[in-house]
């Protein structure tokens, strides 16, 4: 009777611990990975607010509690749009992105949103684009598009690193997507910051394509305010299509006119300018 019990088909106490083990933390896991975040709105703001503060407390629970949950309870968004705010959050779990920076940049750029005073068409068409990039665009593009939104609906930054920023004047974007997405802003002024220094391009337009970091640009003017030069006497300006690659403090313009006191006419020239870090 004994060695029926604990003979080759029986299993002893350690067994089933082991057995546990191996049925439980593997299941428990993949349900983590594969569960999906609720539709309901209050459903929605405990499972998410558990993700993230699951995955740094220490930051997680303020930036869910001051950041995104006023907003998110709002009077901003219809039920319409947090639907939408829901499927591109389950792509991005399906997807495995992180919760710390992909999701939480993610939701600032939701709570960010309603502080531009834009309109609730303008976040449709950004969460259709932001929908089509979850759905069909490589991982390292679409955050790079969260990484830069964060920054451009909080105080007009497109680009932002250790060394360098750019930003416009303007918070009168719109976006677009044709395969990749872009930011299209009116005329404005283009700032580029770096340690110590700065330089503006004025009055210039043009499109942001923030998965290769890359400005096109058409028109604009540059002074030297910052080497003590008049900007009324001694400037640049330009009114064909030009490109920065905004990780560099630089830029070159192939063709602007030059206008100084030291010269009696107005110059052609090609215009190059580095932001000192």
């Amino acid at each position: 009777m004994n060695d029926h019990r604990t003979g080759k088909g029986a299993f002893t106490g350690k067994h089933w611990i082991l057995l546990l083990a191996v049925l439980l933390g593997p299941g428990v896991r993949l349900v983590a990975q594969t569960k999906s975040f609720s539709t309901d709105q209050a459903q929605f703001l405990v499972e998410m607010t558990d993700f993230i503060v699951e995955a740094d407390k220490k930051e997680g629970r303020p930036f869910m509690e001051q950041v995104f949950t006023p907003v998110w309870n709002g009077p901003y968004y219809t039920p319409a749009q947090r639907l939408r705010i829901v499927e591109v959050a389950n792509y991005m779990l399906k997807k495995r992105f992180d919760a710390f920076p992909h999701f939480r940049d993610y939701l600032a750029s939701i709570a960010a949103f309603p502080n531009g005073g834009r309109t609730p068409a303008e976040f449709d068409a950004w969460m259709q684009g932001m929908d089509k990039l979850v759905q069909s665009g490589r991982k390292q593009n679409v955050t790079a598009f969260i990484t830069m939104c964060a920054g451009l609906f909080r105080d007009n930054t497109m680009f932002s690193s250790a060394s360098t920023q750019w930003r416009s004047r303007t918070s009168k974007f719109t976006f677009a997507f044709d395969s990749v997405p872009m930011v299209v802003f009116p005329r404005s002024d283009l700032v580029c910051t770096a340690k110590g220094d700065s330089a503006v391009i004025f009055a210039t337009e043009g499109t942001y394509f923030p998965t290769s970091e890359m400005w096109k640009g058409t028109g604009g003017k540059v002074t030297w305010d910052r080497a003590g030069l008049k900007s009324t006497a001694t400037f640049a300006e330009w009114s064909e299509p030009y490109e920065i690659r905004m990780k560099s403090a630089s830029f070159e313009i192939d063709s602007v006119r030059f206008t100084h006191p030291y010269f009696d006419r107005m110059l052609l020239g090609k215009l190059t300018d580095k932001v000192l870090a």
